[in-house]
């Protein structure tokens, strides 16, 4: 169990997590799972009195979420709560505890909340089609080998939905009900509250499981559709395990490229040539992907395919300012910096390091990320290699 002692923050946080493998036949079920966690549970056993168990105890808060590490999906029940010594009532930590006790050990799976989950699942899934930049960049993940998690819809799939039974939802969550807890928590946590905790902590070390993407393929797909703009999704093998010593300056290197405030994408692409209203780029770190997102109009696809290759390229010649490169550290280190006024960020933080068996502290990450030289950034550009291409564009007249 990971206890983050911290009299900073208002509320305290606990987040529960089990690690299970990312599988497309159980993916879109996980899914589902984020809904009917929070609907009920035996002593409430509706939406209502759920949520005004919850609300009554001074806003208690209970969420869910899923996120992939390599091959590994994470399934994660957060808490938040109120410290307790901010709140003249005897009681409420027992209730905090109830309230998670209830989710944790007793939710309730009936036929009509699989139907309310499928329902919205399927509304989440149905709007993400009818975004270009999703559907675009979905589409180009969808083309890798079908043997690799990064063409694994981590979102779920829509061809899944229907056929799910109540049966296997129960099944699914009796297997991840056998699997290790990871307990971490955030705030003023009292020993009772930390004896509560440890109830559901398991001893056993957390294991990554992660393989960089490596292809000599390159997929490409187009189609048109009946949109407003063009949107491309590029994607990019990175060749730098998170263990490496270029993987601080792969971090550089893409704020540089296009995740940081003007950055070179953002100011190459949109600002001096009005190729495209939004452009950047972001990791998929333990793929060792890279990808870049965008959105233009069908006539500038190429012009825009090929700034964006000149842009890559400059940043193997080392083509950019002392300037720039600084502007690109100082916005990771704000990122790191600010992520110790979040009680969640810290949490996030504390797990990434165990799960990597990595002991860093906040100083020495941006330390690091201050020592990065622009021969690194050179050297870690020339290892991007360009494996899938998406373009949705919008159709012309003819075709719609």
């Amino acid at each position: 169990m990971r206890i983050i002692s911290s009299d900073k923050f208002t509320n305290v946080n606990a987040s529960f997590r089990t690690m299970v493998p990312l599988e497309r036949s159980t993916i879109t079920k996980m899914n589902l799972l984020l809904y009917m966690i929070r609907q009920k549970t035996e002593k409430f056993p509706t939406k209502q009195a759920l949520t005004t168990a919850l609300v009554n105890n001074y806003a208690t808060k209970a969420g869910a979420s899923l996120t992939s590490f390599g091959n590994q999906l994470l399934f994660d029940l957060r808490f938040q709560w109120i410290r307790p010594n901010w709140i003249a009532d005897e009681g409420y930590e027992k209730r905090v505890c109830l309230c998670m006790e209830e989710i944790l050990e007793h939710p309730l799976f009936d036929q009509a909340g699989l139907d309310e989950a499928k329902y919205m699942l399927e509304n989440r899934l149905l709007r993400q089609m009818d975004d270009p930049n999703a559907l675009s960049l979905l589409t180009a993940f969808s083309l890798v080998d079908k043997d690799s998690s990064l063409s694994i819809p981590v979102q779920g799939s829509l061809d899944d939905l229907e056929k799910i039974t109540l049966e296997e939802m129960e099944e699914l969550y009796a297997q991840i009900q056998k699997k290790p807890k990871h307990v971490y928590a955030c705030g003023v946590i009292s020993e009772p509250m930390k004896a509560f905790l440890a109830k559901y902590d398991s001893c056993e070390p957390l294991k990554n499981d992660y393989t960089l993407f490596s292809s000599d393929q390159f997929y490409t797909e187009e189609k048109a559709m009946d949109i407003s703009q063009t949107s491309i999704s590029l994607l990019y093998q990175t060749q730098v395990a998170l263990d490496s010593d270029l993987y601080f300056p792969l971090l550089v290197m893409n704020a540089l490229l296009g995740q940081a405030p003007n950055s070179m994408l953002f100011t190459e692409v949109r600002e001096k040539n009005s190729f495209c209203y939004s452009i950047y780029s972001q990791l998929i770190r333990f793929d060792g992907v890279l990808y870049i997102s965008t959105g233009t109009n069908r006539k500038s696809i190429a012009p825009v395919l090929e700034e964006i290759d000149r842009q890559i390229q400059r940043l193997r010649e080392g083509d950019f300012s002392l300037e720039q490169m600084d502007i690109a550290k100082k916005d990771l280190k704000d990122g790191l910096v600010s992520g110790q006024d979040s009680g969640i960020s810290l949490i996030e933080q504390q797990f990434l390091d165990d799960l990597l068996g990595r002991q860093t502290c906040l100083e020495e990450r941006l330390a690091a990320i201050d020592a990065v030289s622009v021969e690194q950034i050179q050297e870690v550009a020339q290892q991007l290699k360009a494996f899938a291409q998406a373009i949705i564009e919008e159709a012309d007249d003819e075709t719609v």
